[in-house]
């Protein structure tokens, strides 16, 4: 019996292996997309330890810089594990590419490791408590990059003062230096000396560990009610929330291509099947002639189907694993790529169960049928495509989309919906498409073109083919353009860095301070911001938040805001009335927020409202931002008037150092705004190259599954070849033919394809609103028709292809099927 099953199963060698490469396919996808989530959540949930480490709490001045907090009693409270204190700067360092900044952290000797062990490679057995109060420890990343060794002399300017530092240790590329090689350590006690802090114990940054038995709001109610601390900003060290919304900044339109994935790795299998059963009905005629009961029959082909199923699912494991690895090791060199049994275990018997489960649908309707009614069906499979009920999805589909577009409540939901109903509507249009199609060009005066049209429309393996083709197409259109959205976070930050600087530490400087600025040493342009961060409260929850206090005139001038109305207005608006507030489309769609609704923010337990006069977009702080007249945000929450300036420049080397100089006696930092951002950029291109990769990756899985199932749809009509022949047709004009018939179909289900990936892009950018962020539509039309070009060109070509490597000598071999 055994001997049968496998006999039968390699029966059509050619069937057999397209087979097991879809199934191995599948397994990949599949793989590829469970471990995806996983690589980009290692690498980028691991970025906020480098600065936090194993603190809970993190103290500092309000804003970004260098003012400074004392220690207080914070290392006798027993409701602590340890409190230690920081002093962290961004430093300037003549590098290997001109200026760039260095972010300096430096701590007491004696509690260098308490946030991370630090592994030092060069030379081994030093140890990094044991540093002279000069030194500095460097990561192997920046030593390699910059070409500097032990014992060589780092000059960093410090706060405008040049400060010298030695090289004493080189370090592994993790904890402290995860992911950012910009990064030095060094002793506090020199800092302290150097810029001559004659008043004890003080650091900008305190790390703070809570013992376990005690609960963290409660720790951190205590510690503000301290005086040392009336001042300072108290807060949690990993904002899990905040991180978790970063990343599905990035992933959550790869998760609905996930979804996709999958569902297209069910139709290649599902099709496969289809295509292969319909020369499997012959079999059965033969086996129900012979005697063999129905369940005898399906039992049969439900082994054979087992074999198959389970050696592609073995082949794709062994692919998927080291691939995926390959892809990972090479984008996030600093994420995980270990191999996950349990994915591999999931994937592979998610690949034969599936796989086997598709095969059997056929097979049910195969046996449930009587020998005529098998003979017939094997000539004409579907007599009828139902028009109506693709034409009803269709009008459905129309009224979906206007209700996602016009209702912002369900915009959300409605986005969700249209994702996944989006593959459906296109994949029943394809048939009815074709069948027009093919009944027109019929019809054509000139021979050539009806001959060629001849089973478009009408030849079931083909319509199969077609679909496939087409929701592939889709898919690919999708998944390119889910990266450009992520990728446009990251251009946005460059582009608008490039001609900044930032001045840190900056509530010290008066307004006649900053109108010395204003065109002075190629400065063009001076915004002034004070930035906190606080809480939106709404009827049923809270959410972090950006407030950025800004000068009304300088509000279409940061950061890539831009706005659907008027700029000009939003701008007076702004500075008009000390109520007013202009909320980013983040919130608006996520939160259903209308002009002239209330929003309310909290910061430090005190609670403003505030009255919505206007929505902008924009990328900064991934849109989780609200803009509040400066001068008003200080006030209600007694704050400098500003703690972070930017300024435009066309000179930024020669402006830094005329603003250094001009406020020496200011504790202010003058950074490139460029070198400022770049561990963020840096982050964000290493995600955007995993997602290319993954990308590429995918599409070219595709890409081949599509291959497959059009050469089987291909094989199962060689007998056309025959008929052409009886009719007098030459192997030219067959050639010449089959290719026509490629560029007939492959031209409009491309378009249709086309559109279908612009609008399944549309509707799920609608749908990451449900998941409570918003992001702006991107559709790259160039990389877009690329794809679809790609795909149309391997369709037209695979049948004169095929025809070409397969043609037959002669009738008779024609004849011979053997797939």
């Amino acid at each position: 019996m055994f001997r049968f099953i496998l006999k039968g199963s390699f029966s059509r060698p050619l069937g057999a292996v397209a087979t097991i490469l879809i199934v191995a396919l599948a397994v990949i996808l599949l793989y590829s997309v469970f471990n995806f989530q996983e690589a980009v959540y290692d690498y980028y949930l691991g970025e906020p330890d480098t600065e936090a480490g194993s603190s809970d709490l993190v103290i500092s001045k309000s804003g970004v810089g260098a003012s400074l907090v004392p220690m207080g009693n914070l290392k006798s409270r027993a409701d602590l594990d340890y409190a230690i204190g920081s002093i962290s700067l961004y430093c300037m360092y003549d590098g290997q590419d001109g200026e760039e900044a260095i972010y300096l952290r430096t701590f007491e000797k004696a509690e260098i490791e308490t946030l991370h062990d630090i592994k030092p490679i060069s030379p081994l057995s030093k140890k990094p408590s044991e540093i002279l109060m000069d030194s500095i420890i460097v990561s192997k990343a920046f030593a390699e990059y910059q070409g500097i060794e032990v014992g060589d002399k780092v000059e960093l300017s410090l706060l405008g003062e040049l400060a010298p530092f030695y090289v004493e240790i080189i370090a592994e590329n993790q904890g402290y230096f995860y992911n950012n090689p910009n990064v030095v350590l060094g002793i506090s006690g020199y800092i302290s000396y150097l810029m001559d802090w004659n008043l004890g114990k003080l650091y900008n940054k305190i790390y703070i560990s809570v013992n376990d038995q005690y609960d963290l709001q409660n720790v951190i109610d205590s510690i503000s009610e301290d005086p040392n601390f009336s001042h300072a900003e108290i807060s949690i060290s990993f904002d899990e929330e905040e991180t978790r919304e970063r990343v599905s900044m990035f992933t959550t339109l790869f998760d609905f291509a996930g979804i996709a994935i999958i569902i297209l790795s069910l139709l290649m299998i599902y099709k496969l099947y289809q295509l292969l059963f319909y020369k499997k009905i012959s079999d059965t005629i033969r086996l129900k002639v012979i005697g063999l009961s129905t369940k005898k029959i399906a039992l049969l082909y439900a082994l054979e189907s087992l074999i198959l199923s389970t050696l592609g699912s073995l082949l794709g494991a062994l692919v998927a694993v080291p691939s995926l690895n390959l892809i990972i090791s090479s984008a996030l060199p600093e994420a995980s790529s270990s191999v996950s049994l349990a994915y591999i275990f999931v994937s592979f018997f998610s690949g034969i169960i599936l796989s086997l489960g598709i095969s059997i649908l056929p097979i049910i309707s195969s046996t449930r049928r009587s020998i005529r009614e098998n003979m017939s069906f094997s000539k004409s499979p579907r007599k009828k495509y139902p028009i109506l009920i693709s034409l009803i999805l269709i009008c459905v589909y129309i009224v979906l989309i206007i209700l996602e577009n016009s209702i912002l409540p369900i915009k959300g939901i409605m986005g969700v919906i249209n994702t996944v109903f989006a593959s459906a509507v296109f994949m029943g249009l394809v048939p009815i498409l074709s069948s027009i199609l093919g009944n027109l060009l019929r019809k054509s005066r000139f021979k050539i073109i009806s001959l060629s049209s001849i089973h478009i429309g009408k030849n079931e393996n083909l319509n199969i083919a077609l679909q496939l083709f087409t929701i592939s197409v889709m898919f690919a259109i999708f998944i390119s353009n889910s990266l450009n959205v992520t990728t446009s976070y990251t251009d946005n930050y460059s582009l608008y860095s490039r001609d900044k600087l930032i001045i840190t530490n900056s509530g010290s400087l008066s307004e006649e301070d900053l109108l010395s600025l204003d065109n002075s040493s190629g400065i063009t342009d001076v915004i002034p911001t004070l930035e906190i961060q606080g809480q939106a409260i709404f009827s049923n929850d809270k959410k972090s938040v950006y407030a950025i206090g800004i000068d009304g005139e300088d509000l279409s001038s940061f950061f890539n805001v831009t706005s659907s109305m008027n700029m000009s207005e939003l701008e007076n608006k702004l500075n008009e009335s000390e109520k007013n507030i202009v909320v980013s489309d983040s919130f608006r769609y996520t939160k259903n927020l209308s002009v002239g609704d209330t929003f309310s923010f909290e910061y430090k337990n005190v609670v403003k409202e505030y009255q919505i006069v206007g929505f902008i977009s924009t990328n900064y702080n991934i849109g989780k931002v609200v803009f509040i007249n400066r001068g008003v945000l200080s006030d209600d929450f007694s704050l400098d008037n500003q703690n972070l300036i930017y300024l435009t420049s066309s000179s930024l080397t020669e402006s830094a150092s005329f603003v250094s100089t001009l406020f020496s006696e200011h504790n202010i930092q003058v950074i490139k705004l460029n070198s400022f951002v770049q561990p963020i950029i840096k982050s964000n291109v290493a995600i955007n190259t995993f997602l290319q990769y993954f990308s590429i990756f995918i599409i070219f899985m595709v890409f081949a599954g599509v291959i497959i199932n059009t050469i089987m749809s291909r094989v199962q009509r060689k007998t056309d070849t025959t008929r052409l022949i009886l009719l007098g047709v030459s192997k030219k004009q067959s050639l010449l033919y089959s290719f026509l018939e490629g560029i007939l179909i492959g031209l409009p289900s491309t378009i249709i394809a086309f559109f279908g990936g612009l609008s399944m892009l549309s509707s799920s950018i609608s749908a990451t609103v449900f998941f409570g962020f918003y992001q702006p539509f991107v559709f790259q039309i160039p990389e877009s028709i690329l794809i679809s070009c790609m795909f149309f060109l391997m369709l037209s070509l695979i049948s004169p292809l095929f025809f070409l490597l397969s043609r037959p000598k002669n009738i008779s071999s024609s004849l011979k099927i053997g797939v």
